[in-house]
C-alpha cells in the first residue's frame, strides 16, 4: 500500500519492483496520487478510503496475503482502513515505511497522519523504515 509517483522513482512502482525481485507476487493498492517530478512532490491527494477498503476486502477474499508493506498513506482516514484490515490478519508481518516528506522536501503526511502512524500502525509493525528526516519528525 503506497502512493503513486508519476516520475517513477519511488512509491508503489518501487515496491512492485522490490517485491517482484524477491520472487513474490505484489498486490499493489494505491493510497494516494501525487503531483510529482524527479525533484519534488508538488501536491498529493489520498484515494477514497472506502475504495481502498473494497480493494483490500476483494484481494483478501481471493489471494493469500503473506505480508503487508506500507509507504505514503495519504491521510489518517486511509490509515484507519489499513489498521482495520490488519486487525483481520494478526499473524501477517507488516513493514511500515512512514513516508512523510519527499526527498525534495514536499509534504506527504500531516500531523494527524503522523500521530496515527505512531499510535496505531507502528505497534503492528515488525519493521519500521523511516529515513533520517522522518525519524526526527516522529
Amino acid at each position: 500500500m503506497s502512493g503513486l509517483d508519476p516520475s517513477g522513482g519511488a512509491g508503489i512502482q518501487a515496491d512492485i519492483q522490490a517485491i517482484t525481485s524477491l520472487g513474490a507476487h505484489p498486490l499493489p493498492v494505491l493510497t494516494c496520487l501525487t503531483v510529482q517530478d524527479t525533484n519534488n512532490v508538488h501536491g498529493a491527494q489520498a484515494v477514497d478510503p472506502d475504495l481502498i477498503r473494497q480493494q483490500l476486502t476483494c484481494l483478501a477474499g481471493d489471494v493469500p496475503i503473506h505480508a503487508v508493506k506500507t509507504g505514503a498513506l495519504g491521510s489518517a482516514a486511509v490509515l484507519d482502513v489499513l489498521v482495520e484490515f490488519l486487525d483481520t490478519l494478526p499473524d501477517v508481518p507488516v513493514i511500515a515505511d512512514p513516508v512523510i516528506k519527499a526527498a525534495g522536501g514536499g509534504d506527504l503526511a500531516d500531523s494527524q497522519l503522523m500521530e496515527a502512524m505512531k499510535t496505531r500502525l507502528f505497534p503492528k509493525a515488525e519493521m519500521i523504515t523511516p529515513n533520517g528526516e522522518e525519524l526526527a519528525l516522529l
